[in-house]
């Protein structure tokens, strides 16, 4: 009877620690892309921060240059600039250059 209880618990922590680790790979490169499109489609754009900001060493070697294009959309940018996150501006610069 205790495991019922215990499951859900358990399902909880393996579900924040994935989405606290925010970790982009090659596969999931298709499925990060359709994401950027939505967080375009939708304006809100907090999950694609914290995403790019946990994943900023490896943004240029993981995601095809689609993607990364993506991030260079005018709506994005200028969000950004208007919210002046410029951390995440300037690490986009980056990844954008060393991959061009």
């Amino acid at each position: 009877m205790f495991s019922v209880f215990l499951l859900p618990i358990v399902g909880a922590i393996i579900a924040v620690y994935f989405w606290y680790r925010a970790k982009l790979t090659t596969k999931k490169d298709e499925k990060f892309r359709k994401f950027i499109i939505i967080c375009l489609y939708e304006n809100k754009f907090g999950e694609l921060i914290r995403i790019l900001d946990k994943n900023k060493e490896s943004v240029a070697s993981v995601l095809k240059p689609e993607a990364l294009e993506l991030l260079f959309d005018r709506k994005f940018v200028r969000d950004m600039v208007s919210a002046q996150n410029w951390k995440i501006m300037v690490t986009s610069f980056i990844f954008h250059r060393a991959c061009f």
